[in-house]
C-alpha cells in the first residue's frame, strides 16, 4: 500500500468543517469529531511541527493533575452532588498549567479540540465553584449544600443539573481531544 500524501489545504470556499462545541443539553460525540479529523502524515519541512505537536499532546495527556481529575470524575464514581476537593484542585492545577504554557498545536483539528477541551474544563470548574462548597461534616470533600435540598430544592436541582451537564461536556471534550490527537499525531 502506498504511503498517504501530505494533506492539502481545502479548496472549498466555505472553509474548514465546523468545530463542535457543547451547547446546553447538546452532547458532542466522538463520531462528530472524528468526522472532522484528517490524519496528517507530515514529511519534509512540516515534520518538526508534527513532532512538536506530538510532544505537546503527550505532555497534556500525561499530566498527573489531569489524570487525577479524570479518575475522580470517571463515570460511575462521580455522583454529581459531592466530590473530593482534591479532584477539583487537580483540575484547577491542570487548567492553570495549560494556561501558563504558551504552546499550541500546529494541526488545526487538534488545536480546535484542545481549545474545546480546555473550555469544558474551565466550565466544569466554574459550575462546581458556584454550586459546591466544602462539606462541614467531612474534611476534604465538596458538595452541593444539603440545606439547599431541604430549604430551596429548585436551587439544589439547578446546581446539580449544571454540574452534571458540564461534567458530561468535560468528559466528551476530553474523549474528542484524545481521539483527534491520536488520529492526527500518533497514528
Amino acid at each position: 500500500m502506498a504511503p498517504l500524501a501530505p494533506s492539502q489545504p481545502s479548496a472549498d470556499p466555505v472553509g474548514p468543517p465546523p468545530v463542535h462545541t457543547r451547547e446546553k443539553g447538546d452532547g458532542i460525540s466522538i463520531e462528530q469529531v472524528s468526522g472532522n479529523v484528517t490524519i496528517n502524515q507530515y514529511r519534509g519541512p512540516a515534520a518538526p511541527q508534527r513532532l512538536e505537536d506530538a510532544e505537546l499532546f503527550r505532555f497534556v495527556e500525561s499530566s498527573a493533575a489531569l489524570q487525577r481529575s479524570l479518575s475522580g470524575f470517571a463515570e460511575g464514581t462521580f455522583l454529581g452532588n459531592k466530590i473530593p476537593t482534591g479532584v477539583l484542585t487537580s483540575l484547577d492545577e491542570f487548567v492553570g498549567a495549560c494556561k501558563a504554557d504558551p504552546r499550541g498545536f500546529h494541526d488545526t483539528d487538534v488545536e480546535n479540540t484542545y481549545r474545546v477541551f480546555l473550555a469544558a474544563a474551565r466550565g466544569l470548574l466554574k459550575s462546581t465553584a458556584e454550586g459546591m462548597f466544602p462539606m462541614k461534616r467531612a474534611v476534604g470533600w465538596s458538595e452541593i449544600p444539603g440545606e439547599w435540598y431541604d430549604e430551596d430544592r429548585a436551587r439544589w436541582d439547578k446546581a446539580e443539573k449544571e454540574i452534571m451537564e458540564t461534567w458530561r461536556g468535560f468528559l466528551d471534550a476530553h474523549d474528542a481531544f484524545l481521539l483527534c490527537g491520536h488520529g492526527a499525531l500518533l497514528g
